[in-house]
């Protein structure tokens, strides 16, 4: 079992360059990636997604890529000389049309104007060789992360491991009690209805107290209490299972647990049933709010 929340980072220096990854997970319905990274190195997005990808399923991972080198620049200026000689053309082409035109062209703005000199980035001899090292700093972060997610996800599954205990000991007690309830039920409508119905034909009372048996029948819980051990065991099972993502197969039983437990508590209207079934709420709730936390 793995939790949806995490964190990991790793270093990676050499002599030309280091590389720092750093990696956060939160909780996410589906699988979401949001990358930060050098421009330069824009191009391995979609690797480093795919990357992610394989080892994680589910949950929202924010991926933080800082990359150093040891050049202290790596840009150069280029100069659009047909645009400069443009410029100088129509500047004395100004001055030469009228004597109120004065001024000459100024080097400092020339050298801001960004559509004459721009700023370019300058072949990189080691670029391929941080691309590789990015690459793989990214699966050593992911598995970072993913250690801390499976140490968080062996916490969860214990605590939620006890929940389910605590669940099948009330079942037990309603399991114990149901029975007696039961039968009290069927012969008090019997004694009630006979009572009730002594100037009556004997058939028809008999059709009678064949139709209330019918109705203590239906309160019957037995089904209730079957599927509750079912899906405790599945919900074990599936814990165990080393197969991700397991979060939405969690959630889905502990719908169908909370839905049994509800169809429980009307069928019986024992005031000591009740309690259990209070408590067999209490506990799936919590066990709804950690299942949110798993991938």
């Amino acid at each position: 079992m793995r939790s949806m929340t995490g964190y990991g980072r790793y270093s990676f220096k050499c002599d030309h360059f280091s590389i720092i990854v750093e990696a956060k997970a939160v909780n996410h319905r589906f699988f979401e990636c949001s990358t930060r990274i050098p421009n330069e190195f824009l191009h391995l997005e979609e690797k480093i997604h795919s990357t992610v990808h394989n080892e994680i399923k589910r949950g929202k991972i924010d991926l933080f890529i800082h990359v150093e080198k040891a050049e202290f620049s790596r840009h150069k200026l280029e100069v659009d000389y047909e645009l400069l000689k443009e410029y100088i053309k129509i500047a004395n082409e100004l001055k030469g049309s009228s004597n109120q035109v004065g001024g000459c062209l100024d080097v400092n703005t020339l050298l801001f104007d960004d559509r004459l000199v721009k700023k370019v980035e300058m072949e990189d001899k080691h670029a391929e060789e941080i691309s590789l090292a990015i690459l793989n700093s990214v699966t050593a972060c992911i598995q970072e992360l993913v250690d801390m997610k499976e140490r968080e996800g062996d916490r969860l599954k214990k605590d939620l491991f006890i929940q389910l205990n605590h669940i099948s000991n009330v079942l037990s007690k309603i399991e114990t009690k149901a029975p007696d309830i039961n039968l009290h039920l069927q012969k008090r409508m019997e004694e009630r209805v006979a009572s009730s119905l002594k100037e009556l034909s004997e058939a028809v009372v008999d059709r009678i107290i064949a139709e209330a048996c019918l109705y203590a029948e239906k309160a019957d819980v037995n089904e209730e209490l079957v599927r509750m051990r079912s899906h405790l065991s599945h919900f074990k099972e599936i814990s165990e299972n080393h197969d991700f993502p397991i979060g939405r197969k969690l959630d889905f039983l502990v719908q169908e647990m909370n839905r049994e437990i509800n169809t429980i508590g009307s069928k019986i209207h024992d005031a000591e049933v009740r309690q259990f079934v209070v408590s067999l709420k209490s506990y799936i709730e919590k066990i709804k709010e950690q299942v949110q936390n798993v991938e």
